[in-house]
């Protein structure tokens, strides 16, 4: 699978997760890097001491926090403190971390932890005391030698009450918080931050443009390639194809927009050849009605200027502007038939016929019509039984009259042999009208179905046909859903094919 071929979808949910990943995990790396450094960035340093220094800040808190919950309960009981087992048990609690405890009302103890008399807790304050950091804040004393904690208040009746707690291993805890750490070590962190916060914005934006790009690239690239294309097909130039392979959304998009091409170009061509035909019909028109307008005019002249000065010669003349009448409207009849075809507004009544006999009604009524221009049509049924279309009878008789009468139209001198085939053609039957005439150019066989196309180039007898008699023919069988063309060649006569659905007898 090629990277092009991620969807855009997938492509998104990648680059949020990735927005979210990277960033976190270098941010992590550099936290860790920095927090190293500031370990071993000091030379000398005793880092177990430091942190240990760092704990014990934290256990006064800790502590501080006892001697507070102590102090309340002890102003409630009042002097009776070693009968109270709440206290009891709060004072055992701060002696398990190793701390001292002593209560005293009015400098008198009541209560002390077990095997410490009056003199000998004196001794130990004395003892951390001595050269100690005092904190007037919190009553706090502290040095190497261990931590003194102290809390002095009043009761209800004004008596002072003060606790003491001592503890021998809890050392240099305010020495070790204020003085201890050098002042480089917060510069250190004051520039390791700003380097921290540049270095979490440039990871930041390495990612977005990393990210940005990665998607970018599957989306602008084809992007611009329907943009070039719509510019093409705007200016028509309907051949220029997008040439995108992918097969993501974007994609399906190209693949799309070339069909859309592709179908209008279709329609394009389809529109040009319409408008080729109309403007060919119109000068067939033009011609096909000029001409025996103009054999008219001539001959009413030459009766009114006397020329026809015989009976015999004015009934010629009357005759010929007759014949010629009757030719000019045959074709506007098929002009007019053309045109309601084309529009559609003939309507069709389909029945299910039997095309056997349907040929061999249509053989036996035309054959004493045209026997008297010297043409023979034969029926060859191969079929064997019976076989059935949906069939207007009416137009689907009118074509075969029009391809029998071009089969007279353009026979070779003597007689013409017509023959009607009929034969199934997989599930389709075939229909064919041939003749032994003079045949049609290879050039010519995919025009004979054009409206007033004519192998006369010339067009100057509008009597041997108007050109419109196979264009009707077409137009009948495409309504009935089938297919129709030529074969043969000059000399060799010519074939009419037609396709038509078969359908099942019932």
């Amino acid at each position: 699978m090629h990277l092009k071929d991620i969807s855009i979808k997938t492509r998104l949910i990648i680059s949020n997760i990735l927005m979210l990943i990277i960033p976190c995990s270098l941010v992590i790396i550099i936290t860790v890097v920095i927090f190293t450094g500031f370990v071993y960035r000091f030379d000398g340093t005793d880092v177990r001491t430091q942190l240990t220094d760092s704990l014990g800040f934290i256990s006064v808190y800790q502590l501080q926090f006892h001697v507070n919950k102590l102090e309340k309960e002890v102003l409630k009981s009042g002097e009776n403190v070693a009968e109270n087992e709440d206290i009891i048990a709060m004072c055992k609690d701060i002696e398990d971390t190793g701390a001292l405890v002593a209560i005293l009302f009015e400098n008198e103890p009541a209560y002390s932890t077990a095997g410490y008399s009056l003199e000998e807790w004196r001794n130990e304050v004395d003892r951390i005391a001595s050269g100690a950091n005092f904190d007037e804040d919190s009553l706090l004393y502290t040095s190497s030698r261990g931590t003194i904690l102290s809390t002095v208040t009043k009761t209800e009746d004004g008596r002072h009450v003060c606790i003491l707690i001592c503890d021998p291993t809890l050392v240099s805890v305010v020495a070790s918080t204020t003085e201890d750490l050098p002042k480089r070590a917060f510069e250190y962190m004051d520039t390791m931050g700003w380097v921290f916060i540049g270095l979490a914005i440039l990871v930041t934006l390495a990612t977005d443009i990393m990210l940005v790009t990665f998607i970018s690239r599957g989306i602008l690239v084809p992007l611009d390639k329907l943009r070039r294309a719509t510019h093409e097909i705007r200016d028509g130039n309907l051949d220029y194809r997008v040439n995108y392979e992918g097969k993501n959304e974007l994609g399906d998009v190209c693949a799309d927009f070339d069909e859309m091409r592709l179908r209008l170009r279709d329609s394009v061509e389809a529109q040009q050849r319409y408008e080729d035909n109309r403007k060919e019909l119109l000068a067939g028109i033009s011609h096909d009605l000029s001409t025996p307008l103009t054999a008219i005019k001539g001959y009413v002249s030459g009766l009114i200027d006397g020329i026809a000065d015989t009976p015999e010669k004015q009934s010629h003349y009357l005759k010929t502007i007759y014949s010629t009448a009757c030719d000019m409207d045959n074709l506007v009849s098929e002009l007019f038939t053309f045109s309601k075809l084309d529009l559609d507004r003939i309507p069709f009544y389909f029945e299910q016929v039997d095309l056997v006999g349907f040929f061999e009604d249509c053989c036996d009524e035309l054959q004493p019509k045209f026997a008297t221009q010297e043409a023979e049509i034969l029926f060859d049924n191969q079929c064997g039984t019976s076989v059935c279309a949906s069939v207007d009878r009416v137009q689907m008789k009118r074509a075969v009259m029009n391809i029998i009468n071009n089969c007279v139209k353009y026979k070779k001198p003597g007689l013409c042999t017509i023959c009607i085939t009929l034969r199934m053609d997989g599930p389709d039957i075939r229909i064919e009208i041939a003749d032994n005439g003079m045949g049609v150019s290879e050039e010519d066989l995919t025009k004979i179905f054009d409206s007033f196309y004519r192998t006369d180039r010339a067009r100057t007898n509008v009597s041997s046909g108007s050109g419109l008699g196979l264009a009707i023919t077409k137009q009948i069988i495409d309504r009935h859903s089938g297919k129709i063309w030529a074969s043969g060649s000059i000399g060799k006569g010519l074939t009419i094919c037609i396709l038509l659905p078969a359908v099942n007898q019932e």
